[in-house]
């Protein structure tokens, strides 16, 4: 199964919300319907070898059948820009808006399907271009104030997947 992974929210002065493409997410088996029983991470930076011409960033196998399952993880394709911090260029990959959505992540999975919330680790990009990292969002919500006392916010957040029909 294919998902797209999006953050829906209410957003003032929000240029771009992107992840570092790790994900928590919690899965079940499709040959069995076993779940899994923890939450798994799956990380852009981890990469395992399904077969020579298969690979995968996390590869589990299904305590109920002993099928492996496996997900891969990449991200959108977007624009990249550079802004200046710390007096260095940061080079970001911008997420796709949709709406009041932005299109963060693309999870491929093989023998397994997604279940419950998927937990991610938000960074903003301001209007102003100021970067915000790691947010912290309490109820759904997050505001960060720059240095010239312009803020940014995001209100209503939820992080959401949405199965991509396979054609």
């Amino acid at each position: 199964m294919r998902y797209k992974i999006y953050i829906d929210g209410d957003f003032t002065n929000v240029k771009n919300v992107f992840i570092d493409q790790t994900v928590r997410v919690k899965i079940k088996c499709s040959i069995c319907d076993q779940e899994h029983p923890n939450r798994v991470v799956v990380s852009e930076e981890s990469f395992n070898r399904v077969d020579d011409k298969e690979k995968t960033n996390l590869k589990i196998t299904c305590s109920g059948c002993k099928s492996s399952m496996g997900i891969s993880i990449r991200s959108p394709k977007g624009d990249r820009i550079t802004i200046i911090r710390d007096n260095q260029p940061v080079r970001l990959q911008l997420s796709e808006k949709e709406f009041n959505s932005f299109y963060v992540s693309f999870l491929e999975t093989k023998k397994c399907e997604l279940i419950g919330e998927v937990d991610v680790d938000c960074s903003v990009l301001s209007g102003q271009k100021v970067l915000y990292e790691h947010i912290t969002v309490e109820d759904g919500s997050w505001m960060g104030v720059d240095q010239k006392g312009l803020d940014s916010r995001i209100g209503d957040m939820v992080v959401r997947y949405e199965k991509v029909k396979q054609s």
